[in-house]
C-alpha cells in the first residue's frame, strides 16, 4: 500500500503488487498518469480496493507484477533526474 513515486518503484522492484490510494483529485491524477497505472490497483476507498482485489485473478495479478517489475528495472536515479529537469525546464 503505497502512493508516492519512489515507494511505488521500490515495491515494483521487490515484485509486489502496488495498491495506491488517493484522497484528492491531485493525487488521483498523479496516480492515473503513472506509466504503470494499468499494473497497479488505484482506488479512493477500502471498498473499491476490496472489490478490485476480489475480481483480480491470480494470473492477471502475476502479469501486472511482472510488467511493473520489468519496467522498474529500467528506472535509474539519472533517468528520474532527467525527467524532473525536463518537467521544470518547460
Amino acid at each position: 500500500f503505497v502512493s508516492r513515486y519512489l515507494s511505488i518503484l521500490e515495491a515494483m522492484q521487490a515484485k509486489r503488487l502496488v495498491v495506491a490510494v488517493y484522497n484528492n483529485d491531485i493525487k488521483k491524477d498523479y496516480l492515473n498518469c503513472h506509466p504503470m497505472m494499468d499494473n497497479m490497483i488505484i482506488a479512493d476507498n477500502a471498498d473499491e480496493i476490496v472489490q478490485r482485489l476480489n475480481t483480480l485473478s491470480k494470473d492477471k495479478m502475476n502479469r501486472m507484477i511482472e510488467r511493473a517489475h520489468q519496467w522498474s528495472k529500467d528506472q535509474t536515479w539519472g533517468k528520474l533526474a532527467d525527467q524532473y529537469e525536463q518537467l521544470w525546464n518547460r
